[in-house]
């Protein structure tokens, strides 16, 4: 009888065991699997307050578009949360991003100095024109109709020594929902906004 139930134990073991190896090789890693869940996309604009009092808000991930979810260029999973004064004229910029499997570096915060402000656009930079010091300037737009948000990034001094290296390329990204809630989307078949 012992005999018996060591021999289907092993057999149904072994089963186990080869079913495994058989389907590991196969599987395919999802978000669900190894990033963090970060927010969703979510846009706030209270343009309807008192003249010269508005504020935008934006929470989501840096995607570049241009770049599908299993591209290995595409940004590492973030999120980053926005919030654009006008009293201020300034946009408030936190994010993380994850170093590791539920591993995430110090958050960063910095203030872009808000260009311009409009019914319709804000457009705000990290770095003032006469900045000798920056190789790249990151330049924000948040369109308020669309409640689309833009992240440009484009190198500048690259003709100084410090800068000689940091690239010539201008890259585009938009705020958009996490890889964790852009894949929840596609599997479910909602839009994926923005």
């Amino acid at each position: 009888m012992a005999t018996r139930d060591y021999v289907i134990g092993a057999a149904l073991g072994g089963a186990l065991v080869g079913g495994i190896a058989i389907w590991k090789p196969f599987h395919r890693s999802t978000p669900l699997d190894t990033d963090i869940s970060f927010s969703d996309y979510s846009f706030f604009d209270n343009k309807n307050a008192v003249s010269n009092n508005g504020f935008v808000t934006v929470n989501g991930s840096l995607h570049r578009p241009d770049l599908g979810d299993d591209d290995p260029n595409r940004p590492v999973n973030n999120t980053y949360t926005i919030q654009c004064v006008q009293t201020e004229m300034v946009c408030h910029v936190a994010s993380v991003e994850q170093i590791g499997e539920k591993q995430v570096d110090e958050i960063t915060l910095v203030d872009f100095s808000i260009r311009e402000w409009g019914p319709s656009e804000i457009i705000a930079t990290d770095t003032d024109d006469e900045n000798q010091i920056s190789c790249v300037k990151n330049t924000l737009t948040v369109e308020r109709s669309s409640e689309k948000t833009y992240y440009v990034a484009q190198p500048i001094n690259v003709e100084k020594p410090l800068c000689a290296k940091a690239g010539t390329k201008t890259v585009k990204y938009t705020i958009a929902s996490s890889p964790t809630w852009r894949y929840l989307h596609k599997a479910t078949g909602d839009k994926i906004e923005p």
